[in-house]
């Protein structure tokens, strides 16, 4: 019941999904999830991270293996040549160790339900083949640069002169005296 002359207060209901993202991975978890995209983002997150380890941890490898899939704990590698595979299993251990940690870090920033998805790279398989249309980590650390736009054109006496003119037929005082401290203003900037 209600009094008169009592204002009646709608209170919004509080959202189910309050998203709090961090940076990275954190940031695109919860919609990628609601879409049902969660384990290829995370594959493909895995995928990233070992390229970047390998490239950090090994660069001169990092030209020559590409991360290809996830699968049950088992990151395919796919290696250039048999000596490449080789190399790589020198460092296979620590490879591992360093993108669970960085895996780890990721997840640590998520929410509870995709914490339970992600899963850490148990071993390392590698294949011998082609790296094309494998992506090159070279284009994960690569940041584009922005575009320069050009100055805006300097304003010239006769454009002043111009302005200056037209003004003088205004009748509103106010209207006037802005227009003439904008191109007052951009003579100074010039």
């Amino acid at each position: 019941m209600t009094l008169p002359g009592a204002k009646v207060v709608l209170r919004k209901r509080p959202r189910k999904h309050r998203a709090s993202p961090v940076r990275g991975l954190s940031l695109l978890a919860s919609g990628v999830d609601r879409l049902g995209l969660w384990p290829k983002l995370w594959e493909q997150w895995v995928c990233r991270t070992f390229a970047l380890t390998l490239h950090r941890c090994v660069p001169r490898l990092s030209a020559f293996t590409r991360a290809e899939k996830l699968a049950d704990g088992t990151l395919t590698v796919v290696v250039t040549s048999s000596a490449v595979a080789s190399e790589l299993s020198f460092v296979r251990d620590l490879l591992l160790e360093q993108v669970n940690r960085e895996l780890l870090e990721a997840v640590g920033r998520l929410d509870h339900k995709q914490r339970r998805m992600a899963r850490p790279v148990l071993r390392l398989h590698h294949r011998v083949g082609k790296l094309a249309g494998l992506p090159d980590p070279a284009e994960w650390q690569e940041r584009p640069t922005p575009r320069r736009r050009p100055p805006p054109p300097k304003v010239t006496i006769e454009t002043q002169l111009a302005v200056a003119t037209a003004s003088q037929d205004l009748r509103d005082e106010d209207l006037r005296l802005l227009l003439l401290r904008l191109v007052g203003a951009t003579t100074r900037t010039s």
